[in-house]
């Protein structure tokens, strides 16, 4: 009898066994992730107090290679461009018309779960090069 209710008990506990060896790893990644991975509101807050209003281009494509942003190139903005949504937005709308250049980027922040979270930025200079502003936004994507 003894011998047939450890068969039991072996049975019912082998598949939490095998789900707890298999998710561990998961677990501790997701842990690793979210200890050394920047909060989005870190960056934004870095954003804000390494790169004021008049920073030259050369200090945040050096910002944005620092925080491992994946960003794409410095570009001329054209009337086009203008129509797009990130120029929309009422702070960047009012001085549509001194912005010449842009570049954005994007990087994975801190994540827990089936929730991967990033944020994207954008910042807009003037003929001089120098920043006008910028725009920033939190994205949340599932698995």
């Amino acid at each position: 009898m003894k011998q047939h209710l450890k068969g039991i008990l072996a049975s019912i506990a082998a598949p939490f066994i095998l789900v707890g060896l298999l998710g561990a790893p998961f677990l501790l990644h997701e842990a690793w992730e979210f200890m050394t991975l920047p909060t989005s509101k870190n960056i934004e807050r870095r954003i804000k107090s390494e790169l004021p209003k008049g920073t030259d281009k050369a200090k945040v494509l050096d910002f944005l290679k620092s925080q491992e942003f994946s960003h794409g190139d410095f570009d001329k903005v054209t009337a086009r461009d203008k129509l797009m949504s990130d120029y929309q937005e009422p702070h960047i709308k009012s001085q549509i018309d001194s912005i010449e250049y842009d570049i954005g980027g994007w990087r994975w922040t801190a994540s827990w779960g089936f929730w991967n979270s990033y944020v994207q930025v954008g910042f807009y200079f003037g003929k001089d090069e120098k920043l006008i502003d910028y725009t920033f936004r939190e994205l949340l994507e599932s698995l």
